[in-house]
Formats: structure tokens, sequence, C-alpha cells
């Protein structure tokens, strides 16, 4: 997106911000891990105008000739998700603050996080933060392949 300023031929980008609804939208207790999923359907502001109508003329359905990763990547518009977390510390009751940008190239179709958490051998729950951006193939397969640098043929 791309706008022209007055008295000026210069084109400059535009931002544009959007709501994202996710599932869960809150977290009764965030201790260890939250994980949440963007629906990919007819009001995500994540979708071309082409997909959002493709999904609506499907009666809410995702389309099958857009069920691959290829179709998927090329249905997906956005420069950057800026992802926002405030909350109370348990410790000191001081509010927190944290956030994360996502831009296009840390999406990864077809693959979800690692599970990061695990019991020790006490029985507590525990979270492996050496896991923390680890991606695995989501069940079902169809997942983009990857290039990973250091994997090149010579």
């Amino acid at each position: 997106h791309q706008e022209i300023i007055e008295d000026s031929s210069k084109l400059v980008p535009r931002r544009i911000f959007s709501k994202l609804t996710v599932d869960p939208d809150s977290h009764p207790f965030f201790k260890r891990v939250w994980a949440v999923q963007i629906e990919l359907n007819a009001e995500c502001p994540l979708l071309t105008k082409e997909a959002r109508e493709l999904v609506l003329e499907n009666n809410g359905f995702w389309p099958d000739s857009l069920n691959n990763y290829q179709s998927i990547r090329n249905s997906i518009s956005f420069n950057n998700i800026l992802i926002s977390f405030s909350g109370t510390s348990n410790t000191n009751a001081s509010t927190v603050f944290a956030h994360k940008v996502y831009s296009r190239s840390d999406l990864f179709v077809g693959f979800q996080f690692a599970n990061i958490l695990y019991r020790n051998q006490f029985g507590a729950l525990m979270v492996d933060k050496a896991l923390i951006n680890d991606c695995l193939e989501q069940y079902g397969g169809g997942a983009e392949p990857l290039h990973v640098v250091g994997d090149e043929e010579e």
C-alpha cells in the first residue's frame, strides 16, 4: 500500500493497522506458554481480497484450489505483524510489557511451533527455552520446503 503526499509526486509507504482475531483471545494465567491461531477466513485482514472472495464463494470454507503451500503463501498479504503483550507481574505487581514484530520472512506455511513443555524427573512442568523458535511440520504434511543455510549442494 502506498499513498501520494499532497503537493508532491513522491510515493511513500502507508501503514495500515488491523486487529487480528486470535484463538484463544485471552489466557487466565500466562505462566508458561500461550499458543494462538489466526483463522484464515473471509474476515481475516491477512488475506488478499481475492482469497477472501474465494472463501466467501466457497460458503466460508477454504477452497480446495488454494490448499497447497504456494497458494496459501500467495493468498497472505502483510509486511509486518506486531504482537504486544502486557500484564502484571506476580512478584511485585508491576506492569510488564513485551512485543515481537513478525515479517513475511518469518512465515512458514505448513509448520507449527514445537512443544516446549516437559516434565522433569520430579514431575514438575518445565519450559525448554532452547526449543522456543523450533518448528515442526504440521500433521497431514504439505508443508513448503525450507531452505536451510549450509544445506546447499556444492
